[in-house]
């Protein structure tokens, strides 16, 4: 993974690793199991102080992030069982098949029950829409904006929104409950833990994995001398987290315009900038007349599998009339914006020419 850091004081030094460390990983760019560069290797290489390096460490260890492994380092968290690598397909299958056996029977769940529920399973009928969990407004916002945007879906599916109840929140559980038949589950990194915790057990969900920031600024290094950049968001830790990662990046504090998109007059000064760095939302609100680059949130790698899910149950028959009764549901068949508010991408001649970043390797 690469590390970007600048000693300005305008973005502290440990909200910068906690910041590249966290993303990474949600991004990625970190695997379960990675091994994190030592803190003296890391002050070291960036001149940052060892104290500075070890609080950001256990910052993101208490968070749970990271694990301190005695004697060897600081790892990323195992979040999730690791593939099983080198084996043909049908044996990792009949692998799973045992495992879930031996698991149930470690519940005291009976062969009875256990094949009901299977068959259950393999007879449900096909998700007719995508369901997201997610209680943050703004960031759903963004995010049904771009699956609508990126998957196509085809008629009938649609795309819909609930908030995630806390656990013990019978009210809001029951109203989740209600929405998943006929639902695919979606939720983003950061709070599939807590959905797991609340979903029913016989829920299947698909965790939606985010881009790597890194890979988005590598091509735009070194940062530019007084440029004007602005980053335009309703999504405050989406201004906060680009702020982080632009001035670790290199960019001025002093030449990057924040504007919060849900408040009057946040296109003031905008015109002025090279360009604006946005959410897919915000692009559809940002003046024609304005340059901007679309941080779409999602990586391609889960569109990819969402789209391949969707056209996997057009195979089998879904029901004419798909279930619905989410207040917040974005068709799928949006009349087309005017050319006016199409989005515009940033010029096709770089403001200055692309280079590597400091880097460390991870096994």
């Amino acid at each position: 993974m690469k590390f970007w850091f600048v000693h300005s004081g305008d973005v502290s030094l440990h909200d910068q690793i906690v910041t590249q460390v966290s993303l990474g990983i949600l991004s990625g760019d970190l695997s379960p199991g990675d091994r994190l560069p030592s803190i003296r290797a890391l002050a070291q290489r960036f001149g940052i102080h060892s104290n500075t390096v070890s609080a950001g460490y256990r910052q993101l260890e208490r968070e749970g992030w990271v694990e301190f492994r005695r004697g060897s380092g600081v790892y990323v968290r195992d979040r999730a069982p690791r593939e099983i690598a080198g084996i043909r397909p049908a044996l990792h299958l009949d692998k799973l098949i045992a495992n879930l056996i031996q698991a149930a029977r470690a519940a005291d769940v009976s062969p009875g029950e256990l094949r009901a529920r299977i068959l259950g399973q393999l007879d449900a009928v096909p998700p007719a829409r995508l369901l997201l969990i997610e209680s943050d407004v703004e960031l759903r916002r963004i995010v049904l904006t771009e699956l609508n945007e990126a998957v196509k879906l085809p008629a009938g599916f649609t795309i819909g929104a609930t908030d995630l109840p806390r656990p013990g929140d019978a009210k809001g559980i029951a109203a989740m409950t209600a929405q998943l038949p006929g639902s695919l589950v979606l939720v983003l990194p950061s709070k599939a833990e807590a959905l797991r915790a609340v979903l029913p057990a016989d829920v299947a969900m698909l965790i939606l994995q985010v881009r790597s920031i890194p890979q988005l600024l590598a091509p735009w290094l070194p940062a530019p001398s007084a440029t004007l950049v602005g980053v335009a968001s309703r999504w405050a830790p989406f201004l906060a987290f680009a702020k982080i990662m632009l001035v670790a990046a290199g960019f001025e504090p002093d030449a990057l315009l924040l504007r919060d998109a849900s408040q009057p007059g946040w296109t003031s000064g905008l015109n002025q900038a090279r360009t604006v760095i946005c959410d897919c939302h915000a692009a559809t609100v940002l003046p024609p007349s304005i340059p901007r680059i679309k941080f779409n949130l999602l990586a391609e790698s889960s569109i990819a599998e969402l789209r391949k899910m969707v056209r996997s149950s057009l195979t089998s028959e879904r029901p004419a009339e798909p279930h619905c009764d989410t207040s917040e549901t974005v068709t799928t068949a949006p009349p087309p914006r005017p050319a006016s508010m199409q989005t515009q991408v940033h010029e096709t001649t770089p403001w200055y020419r692309p280079a590597a970043a400091s880097s460390f390797a991870h096994p």
